[in-house]
């Protein structure tokens, strides 16, 4: 029906668009690439030929053809070629690629970050490499042809337009992290086949999408965070093969109400533990046993085909989580027929269709076409004035269900005006800055305050009442602060940080062009409180250096930044509640300076490395650490451009001394004299007294009951993370020039 009633059209060209005829010439660029040879046409098609592998490169600009990795849309693998190398087309504007069967391997990075739309992946690939589509942000569409056994670490990492997987029966592992970040992700299925299949850790996490899951019936193992903050999943089916489930699988699964299990309640206490118990608790999912699979691959001997109405659910509809009675878990057995009611029941916050027979299945959340309203546009019923309250609603596309709210009154002594918006101007004492109102028929309206320093603050709210707060800071305002040593407090109401980043609130800063320190008023932040920039393209990047004040997160933002306050909290469970390096913990991982030693692991009793801190400093200085030979080489390259280590040693541990060293150089060796007889020749004052001196004025033992004297020597993870978090913390930092003790 959106479809029949929809106002305008999509087509492949837009009006008045004539299709170039000329013939689709060769252009100069052309080479080898190991025994193979290439050539680029004016339209943009790239042509390998030949017989063997195309070599694996370095890095991404090490290929033959990424001079013009803009001009290239599709590349066309002739029969022949045997393998796609490392970094191959990694960040190249290709669009579509034709991958032969002759193709036995795709290498790390091959695509990643590409502007590819889809692929299919013929079944003479038995290997996807680390990280080989992932980002490919347009990536629409994955056919994985049966023959395919393997899918490495991250190979579909940040795939956030893909929607829907399904995986062969030859597959035998997918690795770590594989879909992490797939947030458009909503229905993922595994053929049944014969040998084990191995799922990586944290496997689907962050798939805030996904509805609907077949795992493997295969399958010995639910990996360790495998459907974290997976925020819609309202179900899952567990195969009795299952003997392990690792730690924190369901995370922020807050709409999971019923796991099915293959296996007896005794084989479920087996594998389950107390945490996980908690967990399940936590969100109110119930564990049903003894529930046969059903596989949503075999054919349904009841299905009459297309030529008939489907009253039975339809398996691909993605509002309806299990596919209809055709994989209800709840009906196997039992011999009923469903006659689904063709009108809707609904409640505040979903609609299903009930059976019209008596029906076993009694929740909501297993009936056909269950699935949460989508609700279109606003409309306003009574406009809001300044003495009185309106109202307006909104319908659900889908079943119609109608949601009513009131609209506040204005607190303004304007009114509407025909299509015009009204405007009040409230000039109050001299200790509030004016505000201007701008209400509008829509139910929107637009705030404006301008502070005494010039700085303007607007807050436009649309008609379904999101808001967008826009700070326009004075030079004046910048300056003060700067001569102060101080961040720029944002004139905004204290924000409350959240998880999930689509709902935290945005605040765009204009800054003039130039970077600025800025105080963001935040509600009780955390250790795990962070600033984050959100891009052009909606991507989220945790500003690392975000520092923390009793109300405030500090971050240098640039000018026209978007920025969000965000609980990035990562929990460990060898760092429990109330443990000594717990906040400091929570403080480095949340803002990714340096991360557990594996997935489910901090190890703060472990020896910290060169290599470890080197890395967390490069990333305060938002240097890209990624990507190197090896995951430390671009920050220890960057340490020794920069004078602050000379590169070597980095898998040896560190010392006390050599820790608060490191951070004095880094912050650009300011001298601190802490007694008269020192101030009489600084000349003579070492290095290491020198950083001594600037450690203890500074607080970079606050946390330690006796101060540096705690620290005599080989430094653990736990003492390194409370030592940098004192170091962030810092009130003048992150403008490490302006640290002048």
């Amino acid at each position: 029906s959106e479809v029949s009633n929809a106002n305008h059209w999509i087509t492949r060209y837009p009006d008045g668009y004539e299709e170039d005829d000329s013939q689709d010439e060769v252009l100069d660029q052309d080479g080898t690439a190991g025994s193979l040879s290439w050539t680029l046409t004016s339209k943009g098609v790239l042509t390998i030929s030949g017989d063997g592998a195309i070599p694996d490169y370095p890095d991404s600009n090490s290929s033959p053809w990424y001079p013009y990795k803009s001009d290239i849309n599709t590349v066309i693998l002739e029969d022949g070629v045997t393998e796609i190398g490392d970094n191959a087309f990694c960040e190249s504007g290709v669009l579509s690629i034709h991958i032969p069967d002759s193709v036995e391997r795709i290498g790390t990075n091959a695509f990643e970050s590409a502007e590819l739309l889809s692929v299919t992946i013929p079944g003479s690939v038995s290997e996807i490499g680390n990280s080989a589509f992932k980002n490919c942000a347009n990536l629409t569409s994955v056919t994985v042809s049966e023959g395919v056994e393997t899918i490495r670490d991250k190979a579909f990492r940040g795939c956030t337009s893909l929607a829907y997987i399904d995986f062969p029966a030859s597959i035998t592992s997918v690795g770590t992290g594989a879909f992490t970040s797939c947030e458009g992700m909503r229905r993922v299925r595994f053929m049944p086949g014969n040998g084990t299949v191995m799922l990586g850790d944290n496997l689907f996490s962050q798939c805030r999408n996904l509805v609907s899951v077949t795992l493997p019936q295969t399958t010995d193992r639910i990996s360790s965070g495998m459907f974290a903050s997976c925020t819609s999943l309202p179900t899952l089916y567990i195969p009795a093969s299952v003997t392990e489930i690792g730690e924190n699988p369901f995370t922020s699964c807050n709409f999971l109400k019923y796991i099915y299990f293959g296996g007896s309640q005794a084989e479920w206490n087996r594998i389950s533990n107390p945490y996980l118990e908690a967990s399940l608790k936590s969100t109110g999912t119930t564990v049903v046993f003894n529930v046969p699979f059903e596989d949503p691959f075999a054919p349904d001997p009841n299905d009459p085909g297309d030529l008939l109405p489907d009253t039975g659910g339809d398996e691909t509809d993605p509002s309806d989580p299990d596919g209809g009675d055709k994989t209800d878990p709840d009906d196997g057995n039992t011999g009923h027929k469903h006659s689904w009611s063709e009108t809707w029941s609904q409640d505040g916050t979903a609609h299903w269709h009930e059976c019209n027979i008596n029906c076993p299945i009694t929740d909501n959340r297993n009936k056909n076409g269950y699935g949460r309203h989508i609700f279109g546009s606003w409309s306003i019923d009574v406009n809001a004035t300044a003495s009185q309250s309106g109202s307006r609603h909104r319908d659900c596309r889908v079943c119609g269900y109608r949601q009513s709210v009131r609209i506040p009154a204005t607190g303004s002594s304007g009114g509407s005006n025909g299509n015009s918006g009204s405007s009040d101007s409230s000039h109050e004492s001299d200790n509030t800055a004016p505000t201007t109102v701008e209400q509008f028929p829509d139910g929107s309206r637009v705030a404006t305050t301008i502070q005494r320093d010039g700085t303007v603050t607007k807050i436009t709210t649309d008609a379904e009442g999101r808001s967008v707060t826009e700070v326009n800071l004075s030079h004046s305002a910048i300056s003060s602060a700067g001569q102060q040593g101080d961040a720029v407090t944002l004139p905004v109401s204290p924000v409350s940080a959240v998880q999930d980043v689509a709902e935290a609130p945005a605040i765009i800063v204009h800054t003039g062009n130039r970077a600025v320190k800025a105080a963001i008023p935040a509600v009780s932040p955390g250790p795990g409180t962070v600033a984050v920039i959100i891009h052009e393209d909606g991507s989220a990047e945790v500003i690392e250096s975000s520092a923390l004040t009793n109300n405030s997160v500090v971050a240098v933002l640039p000018d026209g930044a978007t920025v969000k306050i965000l609980d990035n909290s990562k929990h460990f469970p060898d760092v429990p509640a109330g443990s000594r390096f717990e906040n400091a913990v929570t403080f480095v991982s949340a803002r990714d300076l340096f991360y557990g030693t594996a997935a489910t692991a901090f190890a703060p009793d472990a020896p910290m490395t060169y290599a470890t801190l080197i890395t967390a400093l490069a990333r305060l200085n938002g240097t890209e650490t990624e990507g190197g030979t090896t995951w430390y080489s671009r920050s220890m390259e960057w340490a020794t451009a920069q004078g602050i280590n000379n590169g070597s040693s980095p898998d040896s541990n560190i010392d006390c001394e050599e820790l608060i060293t490191t951070l004095w150089i880094y912050t650009g060796s300011p001298v601190t004299v802490n007694a008269p007889s020192e101030s009489r020749d600084i000349n003579q004052i070492s290095p290491a007294q020198a950083a001594r001196n600037w450690a203890v004025k500074n607080g970079m033992f606050n946390g330690f009951e006796q101060g540096i004297s705690e620290l005599p020597g080989q430094l653990s993870r736990g003492q390194t993370a409370q030592i940098i978090m004192n170091f962030v913390n810092h009130p003048y930092f992150p403008a490490i020039s302006s640290v002048q003790n």
